[in-house]
């Protein structure tokens, strides 16, 4: 089945998220392409393995058991990529944004 105009608004959503990211948790580094991205908990770009590697696993791990227990499922590791697809619905990613603002005062 075609579904013109899908990719534009995967990449949509993936900003509203990665956005939230930004904003909420100014000490990670995200890369996005497209509907992909990754978070990485460090101030300095991640452009390869090493700079990767830099990041702050212990947070992400903290991070990453929050969202889990509140209903968001993402990636275990900073080193996998995070993507999106047609079943994530607007209140989905509203929801997930939501949640990620709350999670910034663990770090607090």
């Amino acid at each position: 089945m075609e579904q013109p105009g899908i990719y534009p608004a995967l990449e949509e959503k993936a900003g509203k998220l990665v956005k939230a990211l930004r904003e909420a948790l100014p000490d990670t580094w995200v890369n996005q392409a497209g509907s992909l991205f990754g978070v990485f908990f460090t101030k300095n770009p991640v452009v390869d393995y090493d700079t990767a590697l830099a990041s702050d696993t212990g947070k992400y791990g903290t991070y990453f058991h929050y969202l889990l227990e509140h209903g968001i499922y993402t990636a275990p590791s900073q080193f996998e990529i995070l993507f999106l697809s047609a079943a994530h619905k607007d209140e989905d990613i509203e929801k997930t944004c939501g949640i990620i603002k709350e999670a910034a005062g663990i770090f607090s």
